[in-house]
């Protein structure tokens, strides 16, 4: 309600909120362990947590990562056994991002949600990022013509 409340005063108009217990996009919850090469669904939409495919991935994560966290004979170098990074990503190989959104498109996990905190990061992320295409052909031209249309 604050949220509708602070909508109306900033735009001086009128903000109508509806609410439902229903869910009509059902929540899932997806794991892609750092240095990973798969996602693993650890809540279902129905809210139930998926035990053993949240050991997979951890397993998976374990797997990926190479030095242990108590393990000192790496610090400072940036690398870790393996060749990974301290991110815990091949050299030279795509970031984890980059393979999730692959995931995603492929799988058609449309409305998912990735998050990068670092401002640098980012920027190389959506470079990256940028080289795919999540729509059909058919809507590309459709797109350009909106855009192109905007533009003039």
């Amino acid at each position: 309600m604050q949220f509708a409340e602070w909508i109306t005063k900033t735009h001086e108009q009128p903000c109508h909120v509806v609410y439902t217990d229903f869910r009509p996009t059902p929540l899932q919850h997806y794991l892609f362990p750092q240095g990973g090469d798969g996602i693993h669904l650890v809540v279902d939409e129905k809210g139930l947590f998926r035990e053993e495919n949240f050991q997979r991935a951890i397993t998976s994560l374990q797997d990926a990562q190479g030095q242990t966290a108590d393990d000192v004979s790496g610090i400072g170098k940036n690398k870790q056994k393996g060749g990974m990074t301290n991110k815990g990503k091949q050299t030279g190989s795509k970031s984890d991002i980059y393979k999730i959104m692959c995931k995603v498109m492929v799988r058609s996990y449309y409305l998912a949600i990735v998050s990068c905190f670092s401002k640098c990061e980012c920027k190389g992320l959506a470079l990256q990022i940028s080289k795919l295409n999540f729509n059909e052909s058919a809507k590309n031209d459709m797109i350009a013509e909106v855009f192109n249309n905007a533009i003039l």
